[in-house]
């Protein structure tokens, strides 16, 4: 049995076949139909769906990891906030009712960070951990968390948007996609952070690729941007310690192929804000980059598709 799993994001849509063991083929990834609203979202699904169904006689379902807000029993969007069309948000989508009535075949709905935090403790190095918390870093940033073998819910059984707790408040620079100045999404996203480099340079346009070659070229005041977002992260990091006690803290997203750049400043700064708690409990996470890089989205909504499918 086999089935397709799709990371939906502000920016990209990622798809792949994936088998019961989480080994997966035909991945693809290209630009999200965001502008294009909902509707050319679920035209952008279809295509995938029925090219990947003429491909692999045996594929059972669909499993969608999305940038939330989001309910994923009622399968429905809650307004995401980095999907919008000019400047209006999408509103609340039927997602999964919509697509299974284009596809003809279940669907199932999971938020991104949650389905990447799944997919570590799925087919990951990670797989023996109980607890594990992963940071999403892309158009937004998502938070995922498995608390002694479980996945994480909040109230309602809604995901916890904790991109969205307050770093800094008093921040000016961007607001953030929800509407409000401050949050750890305004300064770990990585669409943010180019934004954000792009208006501290006076550089319009900058993308992290670039960006990334100008640090490790020594470019000092890029090298120093990569610097404060260390810093911001372990200060986000902070909150997300002593409210979940993660074990290891892994990055995914395209922003996370550049962690070595702001790694260090990571550990040392999360070291001195846990000084006085470390003295009695090992509460400094490891903190790596995945190994599945851009592909744990589309490995962690195949996980959540399987699942449905054997309830």
């Amino acid at each position: 049995m086999k089935v397709i799993g799709f990371d939906l994001g502000g920016t990209k849509l990622a798809g792949g076949v994936v088998d019961q063991r989480g080994r997966m083929t035909d991945f693809a990834v290209e630009y999200a139909e965001i502008k294009a609203g909902w509707p050319g979202v679920l035209d952008q699904l279809s295509r995938f769906v029925k090219n990947y169904r003429e491909m692999h006689k045996d594929i059972k379902a669909v499993g969608i990891a999305s940038a939330g807000p989001l309910d994923s029993d009622k399968g429905v969007l809650l307004d995401p906030t980095n999907y919008k069309v000019g400047n209006k948000t999408w509103g609340k989508i039927e997602i999964v009712k919509d697509l299974k009535k284009k596809i003809r075949m279940p669907v199932y709905l999971e938020n991104d960070a949650a389905a990447a935090v799944l997919a570590e403790g799925w087919t990951g190095s990670r797989k023996k951990s109980k607890n594990i918390l992963v940071l999403t870093l892309g158009t937004g940033l998502g938070v995922g968390v498995i608390a002694n073998g479980e996945l994480l819910r909040g109230g309602r059984g809604l995901h916890p948007e904790a991109g969205h707790i307050l770093l800094d408040p008093s921040d000016r620079l961007l607001r953030c996609g929800c509407g409000v100045y401050g949050c750890a999404e305004a300064f770990l996203a990585g669409k943010k952070f180019e934004e954000r480099a792009s208006l501290i340079l006076k550089e319009p346009g900058l993308r992290s690729p670039i960006l990334r070659d100008r640090a490790k070229s020594g470019d000092a005041k890029v090298k120093a941007l990569f610097v404060d977002y260390g810093k911001r992260m372990a200060q986000a990091l902070l909150s997300y310690i002593v409210l979940y006690y993660p074990e290891e803290v892994v990055l995914t997203g395209g922003f996370a192929e550049g962690a070595s750049l702001f790694l260090p400043t990571v550990e040392t700064e999360l070291k001195i804000l846990l000084e006085r708690r470390l003295k009695t409990l090992p509460l400094m996470p490891t903190i790596t980059a995945s190994k599945f890089q851009n592909q744990a989205g589309v490995i962690g909504a195949a996980y959540v598709a399987m699942h449905g499918l054997k309830k």
